[in-house]
């Protein structure tokens, strides 16, 4: 088939679904106005499927259905749609909704749509009263470099909720902004291991804290995760102490631990480390952990050359 015939599929095949999206609309938009739930969810359901962009105006009405899971759905479809223009009315949900499922849905429409007019509601719902909402707001935000909302990402670190926490953690060390150090230091000696671990693993992003005797200290953590973070995190700095706190961590039976240690010797040029990744890629049974280990390897080979 040449190139022109092909062109004509490929409108035609798109008139065909338009035209089939059409057709199922005027069905679906009296379902809509059903008395019952039920015939209402699968109307939009059906809707979110056909991704039509001509649904748009019947999503965005639908986010005032008396049913908190038609109004989710809505959200999805526009989300879908990248309906960016309902930003205001999603925005109200996240910040209004009395259905903690329809607030964080809210908050992921806004999140994928990184319209910097949505920080003053995802800061609103920074505060929500339910953390997965939190967690959504506060991943949102680190993605706007403004200090308003920074300054929020920032104070979520002293979240009671540890997922929040954890998350407050994770983005910065996407930021490598000076005000956050004193954050990260803090959160060092959380009680919460995977905080610890996020925070662990930041610090590398920052080049004004060399491996701190607070990081240091982590190699000594009960928590494996937490001493094989924190190797990664000395070892790619250079410091030989975190490529020798890895090797005992990357037989371990903790494959998260394990996974970041393997990661962490490929920062060297040390003998043990070489040999170790080279007998786990030669005998481990788990395909996940001998291609982490090839990795590794593959690392030192081009720091070696470089």
């Amino acid at each position: 088939m040449n190139l022109y015939f092909k062109k004509q599929a490929l409108i035609i095949g798109s008139l065909l679904l338009s035209v089939s999206a059409f057709a199922a609309a005027p069905g679906l938009t009296a379902d809509l106005k059903a008395k019952e739930p039920s015939k209402r969810r699968i109307a939009i359901n059906q809707l979110v499927d056909l991704k039509d962009p001509t649904s748009a105006p019947l999503f965005q009405e639908a986010l005032a259905d008396r049913d908190a899971m038609v109004r989710e759905l809505a959200v999805r479809g526009l989300e879908a749609l990248k309906t960016v223009s309902a930003a205001p009315q999603v925005g109200a949900l996240l910040t209004g909704d009395t259905d903690p499922s329809v607030r964080e849905t809210a908050a992921e429409a806004l999140r994928a749509w990184k319209d910097p007019t949505t920080i003053p509601m995802l800061i609103k719902g920074a505060s929500d009263g339910v953390a997965n909402v939190r967690v959504v707001c506060v991943e949102a935000l680190a993605d706007f470099p403004t200090p308003e909302a920074h300054a929020v990402v920032l104070h979520a670190a002293k979240d009671p909720a540890p997922e929040v926490r954890r998350t407050v953690m994770a983005a910065l060390a996407r930021s490598s902004d000076s005000t956050a150090v004193p954050v990260i230091m803090a959160a060092l000696s959380d009680t919460d291991p995977a905080v610890r671990a996020n925070a662990a693993q930041a610090i590398s992003f920052y080049a004004k804290l060399h491996n701190p005797k607070e990081l240091k200290n982590l190699l000594n953590d009960p928590d494996e995760t937490v001493r094989a973070s924190a190797a990664r995190s000395m070892a790619q700095s250079g410091d030989h102490e975190g490529i020798a706190a890895a090797l005992p961590l990357a037989k371990s039976a903790n494959n998260t631990a394990r996974l970041i240690a393997i990661d962490a010797l490929g920062y060297s040029q040390d003998s043990e480390a070489k040999a170790m990744l080279a007998e786990i890629v030669s005998n481990d049974p788990d395909g996940n952990i001998r291609d982490s280990a090839k990795l590794s390897l593959k690392r030192m080979e081009v720091r070696h050359k470089s």
